[in-house]
């Protein structure tokens, strides 16, 4: 009635949603209110309800709710916020940690050769969880991960340096000192929800909110080995900073674990795994960019951005180990519908550190009658490999 005008009335919104078998109208009664006078008036078959109510009624049996309808608010209490579901939680959080950047194998950091961390960014100190989170439980910020992790032996200094959307500078100078005396500077930067992204809080471009670019910019310029840890949900273009830094991490929102499982990576505890879901653009007005995308007539770039357009394409994410391929193998040279094609290839961790690999398969059907994507992934799988030596 209000968004699309497919009704003109409440009581005719409520009759289209319920013949369409809409069963809940939430998160508030707003045009349900109308079910009953709909019936009177033999506006709505009598029928239409009941099935309705017969499939609520299924759902109630099913969840056993007439046999016990009460819970035990004691039991709740206990499992909540439980070591299992904590061991969990980290366990999701390593695996979604993607690594975009590692230039000369800044990480792993090696807390014994570390004196002096330096502690940057508005996405430090605070717990930043996604959209439509309970925030009820013990939350691990990024700050408090890194000095569990390295003790008493290494010493931890913060700066905000700015607000997350925030125009002031103010904090510049007490984050550029303490980048300036520590051995390394771990920023933590990006998004929240809601503040500047989730539902109905679309952005016009993708750039770091506030000054948090300019931030980053005048951290580098100290000469201290920089690392990024982004904290956000969507796509962030980097193009203006990324050559500033040695390394970028890509945490998203991690959860009530995230501190914990980010030091891991960091200090190389844990191999990050992750691969990117979604591809990063440099710029926002090449989007949509998406790797499967239908073939096209037009040439695949732009006249002032040549060749590669991804800044990180989908399925992307580096490790602190390197793996190899080999010995390709394809079980039929011709299939017809019926039949099952498997694919096999030997994984080699070519390196010093032990990892997991997500292999990943990507096909493309070299001629259909339909457009097809030029690039279609059919399958991936996680591989734990140790390391070479």
């Amino acid at each position: 009635m209000t968004k699309h005008r497919v009704a003109s009335n409440k009581a005719e919104a409520a009759k289209l949603a319920l013949e369409a078998g809409m069963d809940f109208e939430l998160p508030n009664v707003d045009c349900f209110e109308n079910i009953v006078d709909l019936v009177k008036n033999g506006q709505l078959p009598e029928d239409t309800l009941n099935e309705s109510v017969r499939r609520f009624l299924k759902v109630k049996f099913m969840l056993g709710l007439f046999d016990d309808p009460y819970v035990d608010p004691e039991y709740a209490v206990k499992i909540n916020n439980s070591p299992e579901h904590r061991e969990l939680a980290l366990k999701i959080a390593r695996e979604s940690i993607v690594l975009l950047k590692n230039e000369n194998q800044l990480l792993p950091l090696n807390k014994n050769d570390i004196r002096k961390i330096a502690v940057i960014g508005p996405n430090a100190a605070v717990p930043r969880m996604g959209g439509y989170s309970g925030y009820g439980v013990e939350i691990v910020t990024p700050l408090e991960g890194v000095k569990r992790k390295v003790g008493n032996n290494v010493e931890v200094c913060y700066a905000q340096g700015c607000d997350l959307v925030d125009k002031s500078k103010d904090g510049f100078d007490e984050a550029i000192k303490l980048a300036q005396k520590a051995d390394v500077v771990l920023m933590f930067m990006g998004n929240s929800v809601p503040e500047t992204e989730g539902e109905q809080r679309d952005r016009h471009n993708l750039d770091l909110p506030g000054v948090q670019e300019e931030l980053i910019k005048a951290v580098a310029s100290t000469g201290t080995p920089v690392v990024v840890v982004l904290i956000n949900g969507s796509a962030i273009t980097m193009i203006n900073w990324i050559d500033d830094v040695k390394a970028i991490i890509e945490a998203w929102y991690p959860g009530e674990e995230g501190g914990t499982a980010i030091a891991d990576v960091l200090f190389g505890d844990y191999n990050p795994s992750g691969k990117l879901t979604i591809t990063f653009p440099k710029h926002v007005g090449q989007l949509p960019l998406y790797y499967n995308h239908k073939p096209t007539g037009r040439v695949d770039d732009y006249s002032d951005l040549r060749g590669k357009q991804a800044l990180f394409e989908f399925g992307y994410g580096l490790s602190y180990t390197k793996f190899s391929y080999s010995n390709l193998k394809i079980s039929n040279e011709k299939i017809s519908p019926e039949d099952t094609l498997k694919v096999s290839f030997d994984i080699e961790n070519s390196g010093a550190f032990a990892g997991t690999e997500i292999a990943q398969l990507y096909l493309r059907k070299k001629f259909s009658k339909l457009a097809r994507p030029v690039k279609e992934l059919k399958g991936f799988a996680r591989v734990n490999l140790g390391r070479h030596w």
